[in-house]
């Protein structure tokens, strides 16, 4: 972390910013019928996340306080990953604590080939775009088990050598609109958990943020 400030001889603070490695994500939750655009970062803590109805967001669904923007913030997105969920646990009110759903390797193969992730700053242009597997997460669970024959999963090589970076930085600026979008070309992805199942997807977008501070 970098902290710059204009200080006075008596003490007083002018001007403080921090910049450092703060990611940003935001998750959306997507059902075995979804075909509609599905967007992230497009809600902010306490709001519904994307894909879940009468659910307030939390700091596991995203850390973005306002929605679509930084407000008094700017962020200079070096990268981009896509986690998907290896455990989902239904979050409705009527299942609440029941209905775990394991990302299986044979919806993770229908994600791919169904679905097309794009990011987007500031206008209607995408900046980034592509399957979900062009995006590593760049982290995750890493192991085997022989119990119950379970899958352990990852989009991508669980190092964060293998995050997807970018030769040419986006700077998203204060105020600046910012979403992402999962798409789905060939309809709804018929996913094996059922109708009552979702698939949490992770987007982060890995870069320096330079807040002020008070």
């Amino acid at each position: 972390m970098k902290v710059e400030a204009i200080r006075s001889k008596d003490g007083g603070v002018y001007s403080v910013k921090d910049q450092g490695e703060y990611d940003l994500w935001s998750t959306a939750y997507i059902s075995s019928v979804q075909a509609a655009e599905m967007r992230v970062f497009n809600y902010s803590i306490g709001q519904a996340p994307s894909g879940l109805a009468g659910i307030n967001a939390d700091r596991l669904d995203t850390n973005l306080n306002v929605a679509n923007n930084l407000v008094d913030e700017e962020m200079t997105v070096y990268g981009l990953a896509i986690m998907l969920q290896r455990f989902n646990r239904a979050r409705t009110a009527a299942l609440i604590g029941s209905v775990l759903y394991t990302l299986t390797l044979a919806d993770m193969i229908r994600i791919e080939e169904g679905t097309l992730f794009s990011f987007y700053s500031g206008g209607e242009k995408p900046f980034a775009e592509g399957l979900v597997t062009w995006f590593p997460e760049g982290g995750g669970i890493y192991g085997t088990s022989v119990v119950n024959n379970a899958e352990v999963l990852d989009n991508g090589v669980p190092t964060p050598a293998s995050a997807r970076a970018w030769r040419h930085e986006i700077k998203v600026r204060r105020l600046e609109k910012l979403w992402g979008a999962f798409t789905f070309p060939h309809g709804a992805l018929a996913l094996v958990m059922g109708a009552t199942g979702s698939e949490g997807c992770k987007v982060r977008l890995l870069g320096i943020r330079s807040r002020g501070v008070q």
